[in-house]
């Protein structure tokens, strides 16, 4: 017997709303192995478990191809290009542990089991996302210091401060604000303390009644200085008299 004749019909899987060009054998029927020496392609995984498992009807061309909307002037196009196949997903994976106790986000992912052919449904998702653990406790934010004021005094102690202020008020039980000022003694030396003294007294008696003789006169300390001070001037004054 010759080869099979070969013709082009158009296949139609009884479980599934599917059509494809192939040529056929004489009896109208394929099996995996006939379809990819017919087509050149061969079938996926599930669709060779269709082939073997369903019968392949032969169907009138024409009634097929309106039924189907194929193109009757492309019969060259292969069956993957003329099959509306929607992408089919795998089942989701159990959700991921959350991320942190509180503002986290745990996953759930799902892989294609068959890419869509034609004009079937694009892939979905095969990523989720969602928020867990509940909202953060808000800790109370500050901003840096200022620069030290000048200190309020120059010598025997003085104060010199800084401050800063909340940027961010702590709020669902977070960190409470630091201290918002600081203060620190400065000049902590002695202010300089200067010798103080009396007004003179008169001038006393002169020592001869003749001759040449002197006279003086007197003033006391009142203040003594410290070190940082003035030392004290003369305290006895005396002339020729």
């Amino acid at each position: 017997a010759g080869p099979p004749q070969l013709a082009l019909v158009c296949l139609c899987f009884v479980a599934q709303c599917m059509a494809e060009w192939a040529p056929a054998g004489t009896d109208g029927r394929h099996t995996s192995d006939s379809f990819s020496r017919a087509t050149g392609v061969m079938p996926a995984a599930e669709n060779m478990e269709r082939i073997t498992a369903h019968k392949l009807v032969r169907r009138d061309v024409t009634q097929c191809l309106r039924r189907r909307a194929l193109d009757p002037l492309a019969p060259e196009r292969r069956a993957t290009n003329l099959c509306d196949l929607p992408c089919l997903m795998n089942a989701w994976s159990a959700w991921t542990p959350c991320s942190a106790t509180c503002g986290g986000t745990r996953t759930r992912t799902r892989s294609i089991r068959r890419l869509p052919t034609g004009n079937g449904d694009l892939c979905p998702e095969s990523t989720m996302t969602l928020a867990c653990g509940g909202v953060c406790p808000i800790d109370c934010t500050v901003s840096p210091w200022t620069s030290w004021s000048a200190c309020s005094a120059s010598c025997d102690g003085g104060v010199q401060s800084r401050v800063r202020s909340v940027v961010i008020a702590p709020d669902l039980g977070g960190q409470p604000c630091p201290d918002l000022s600081q203060a620190l003694s400065c000049n902590l030396m002695a202010c300089p303390i200067n010798c103080v003294v009396s007004s003179w007294t008169a001038w006393g008696p002169c020592t001869l009644t003749c001759g040449g003789g002197t006279q003086t006169r007197t003033r006391t300390v009142t203040m003594y200085p410290n070190p940082s001070g003035s030392s004290c001037p003369p305290v006895e004054d005396s002339q020729a008299c």
